[in-house]
């Protein structure tokens, strides 16, 4: 999936710089750069091995099958600013990012594969708000230029845990939790390539890496009490396709 993804953004990118032409594009260069982004991610652990608390006697064991696939959002506002030596350019400002997680599989009672009766979901929304800098370095190519990446800011988590008993185990025996909200501390860094295809329009593909920790759902549960809440891991690796604007 992911490398249909990366070949899909190569493609347009290789349509962009063909409809532009052979010539060299003049920018017009602002001091402002308006940027929107839309992507695809992978979650480096999501609940994988996550253990659950249920009493002092029972530990359970979160055997992951799939982490359903949701698009990734951006928006970004940078300001041109003075590049340091061997930087054509250097932008810093805020940028946001928006995805949706769900990691789904199966519970493994007492952490034996036996027994193996409920399933799970963790899932939940994850908003970014950080300060990115990139710095843009000298075109290699056709004005195809390197792009480097970094950020740092906080992050925000609304996730939930449920599951579901399989045929033949009682229906109340299975345990949720309600929606908990998280803050965390989010850093970046990543990789790209940007191109101009008209005076004012940028394209570009970038790989980003954002650590940004774990995420906790409470101890309470609806059915039963949890002695412990259950933990995702929300660093993903990302790849994007952007689409900038220089403002006037």
């Amino acid at each position: 999936m992911q490398g249909k993804f990366g070949a899909l953004c190569l493609s347009v990118l290789s349509v962009a710089t063909a409809a532009a032409g052979r010539a060299d594009i003049k920018t017009q260069e602002s001091d402002w750069l308006l940027s929107g982004g839309l992507g695809y991610y992978y979650n480096t652990k999501g609940s994988e091995s996550s253990r659950v608390e249920i009493s002092a006697i029972e530990t359970d064991s979160l055997l992951q099958n799939s982490q359903q696939q949701f698009p990734l959002l951006n928006l970004s506002l940078k300001r041109k600013i003075k590049p340091i030596v061997g930087i054509q350019q250097l932008r810093i400002g805020p940028s946001l990012y928006y995805h949706h997680v769900k990691f789904e599989g199966s519970v493994l009672q007492f952490m034996v594969p036996a027994f193996n009766n409920y399933t799970y979901t963790f899932s939940g929304d994850v908003v970014d708000g950080l300060i990115e800098v990139e710095a843009l370095f000298k075109p290699f190519y056709k004005n195809i230029s390197l792009v480097v990446i970094a950020g740092f800011g906080a992050s925000y988590a609304s996730v939930e845990y449920s599951e579901v008993a399989r045929p033949g185990i009682p229906i109340g025996t299975s345990r949720s939790t309600p929606k908990h909200s998280d803050f965390n501390f989010v850093a970046e860094a990543g990789v790209g390539i940007s191109k101009p295809f008209h005076k004012n329009l940028t394209g570009g593909i970038h790989y980003l890496y954002q650590y940004r920790g774990n995420a906790d759902t409470p101890s309470q549960s609806i059915n039963q009490n949890l002695l412990a809440g259950v933990v995702g891991r929300l660093n993903t690796q990302n790849l994007m396709l952007t689409v900038s604007r220089h403002l006037a």
